[in-house]
């Protein structure tokens, strides 16, 4: 594992250190500014601008933070790690060769697992994709939706015939993930390189997620923080650099290709050292290709100003600690903002009516004024008497809100902001819940325990 970087790592006899949203920070009214940007793709370059404070929040509170979760629910998972390795032998049939003083031994292995997974994988997969050109439709509601419903089955097949062209690909890792692993991640997300969306499934080398109590929900809402492994190439970097941030371009590309590529070892992945080990592959030792290693952390952190943490989604050189990227992962409630409108409009009429009514009562009064000069001959004040007993409009009631309404900029009351929630980008199927745990049960792993008795008796024989 890489050094966890630039800045002071605790040490165990030192006092427990602060969270990260209660250090205090240089200049932050400065630094928070930030929101009048909040909806910006790309918020690196405010804090650049910021000078030394702003880039001192980027490395010591927000890179910080990113890899020192990061750094701890790795270490978490490693025993995880180990049995998928460990399980993965079984499955592939590439058992290690046996030592001392066993060597030279029998090292038979019989694929019960690989079989039934494969089988199962198999049948799951074919009665989802029967039809590989019509992998979903469309059905209408009504009697008027028919040609609507067509259209838009023609064109979401074609998206997932031509655009997603790794789709099948990814939903076919995914259920062998499904039984193999039990439990299944997903990151759906638009890929500016390629300009389009993904729906990549990860392994537990690609993906990492904290030790909590207990996650119910789909998509992992209830997880404080999910980190995707992301490994770029200079090309693809240079590609990023150079793209405008509304069309998903990074900060601060040229400091990380200042610096050589890390070794493949940056990290310990020994599942995919093994894995390429039985294809006959190595990673080489120094390799100026090798892609730069990033971490792509959907979490919560406090920003400057701010006085509660919110949900960001940071992407950061795991190395040298640069952020490369860094947005808001908010949105406006779809139910929050029809509220908003409705009392938009509830506004609207209100004052409407007020005006009308100040309008007739303003005439009323002009009226009466005029009826009460002594030049008003008796047909004229016939028929401003007829006028003034005209029907009234009466008062409007205000909206029920309205009371206890803040004012806006202009301090004319206004509606409650428009609730803003996080965006979810990953998903996570479980093949069996596990009442004790946060991930799934498979078949898998109940598979090689009973693949290990086989391959014994077979060796003991």
């Amino acid at each position: 594992m890489a050094d966890s970087g630039s800045y002071e790592q605790s040490r165990p006899d030192a006092a427990a250190p602060k969270p990260y949203g209660d250090v205090p920070l240089r200049d932050e009214p400065a630094l928070a500014g930030w929101v009048e940007q909040q909806d910006a793709p790309n918020l690196v370059q405010f804090f650049l601008d910021a000078g030394e404070p702003g880039r001192e929040w980027l490395g010591k509170n927000c890179a910080r933070q990113v890899c020192d979760d990061f750094n701890r629910g790795w270490e978490s998972s490693e025993d995880y790690r180990a049995r998928r390795k460990k399980n993965y032998q079984l499955y592939t049939g590439f058992l290690p060769k046996k030592n001392f003083p066993f060597d030279g031994c029998a090292n038979a292995h019989s694929p019960v697992m690989f079989e039934r997974i494969h089988r199962l994988s198999a049948n799951v997969f074919a009665e989802l994709f029967i039809d590989r050109e019509t992998i979903f439709s469309v059905k209408p509601t009504g009697p008027d939706d028919y040609e609507q419903a067509e259209i838009l089955t023609l064109h979401g097949n074609w998206q997932l015939r031509n655009e997603l062209t790794d789709f099948i690909r990814q939903m076919e890792r995914a259920v062998g993930e499904f039984f193999a692993a039990g439990s299944v991640f997903c990151h759906s997300y638009y890929d500016p390189i390629r300009r389009r969306n993904r729906h990549d499934i990860l392994n537990c080398e690609e993906f990492c997620i904290p030790y909590v109590w207990k996650t119910d929900q789909i998509d992992l809402s209830d997880v404080p923080w999910k980190v995707r492994i992301v490994r770029k190439y200079r090309n693809e970097l240079e590609e990023l650099r150079d793209m405008a941030p509304d069309e998903g371009g990074w900060s601060q590309i040229d400091q990380v290709l200042s610096k050589a590529p890390p070794s493949w070892d940056v990290l310990e992945v020994k599942n995919r050292d093994q894995a390429a080990g039985h294809e006959g592959m190595k990673a080489p030792e120094t390799d100026p290709g090798a892609p730069y290693v990033f971490l792509e952390y959907h979490g919560w952190m406090r920003m400057p100003g701010d006085k509660r943490a919110r949900p960001v989604c940071v992407t950061v050189d795991y190395v040298h600690k640069f952020v490369t990227k860094l947005y808001i992962r908010e949105e406006e409630d779809w139910r929050d903002r029809m509220r908003f409108d409705a009392q938009v409009g509830e506004l609207e009429r209100f004052q409407q009516d007020t005006q009308a009514h100040e309008a007739q009562a303003g005439q009323a009064a002009q009226l009466q004024e005029r009826l009460m000069q002594p030049d008003v001959d008796p047909a004229e004040a016939q028929m401003l008497a007829q006028g003034m007993e005209a029907e009234q409009i009466p008062p409007p009631m205000p909206p029920e809100w309205l009371a206890e309404a803040q004012p806006g900029p202009d301090g004319a009351p206004t509606p409650a902001p428009i609730r803003r929630v996080p965006v979810e980008m990953f998903s996570h199927g479980c093949c069996i819940d596990n009442p004790e745990g946060i991930l799934g049960l498979s078949l898998g792993t109940m598979l090689a325990k009973m693949n290990e008795i086989v391959d014994a008796s077979l060796n003991a024989f």
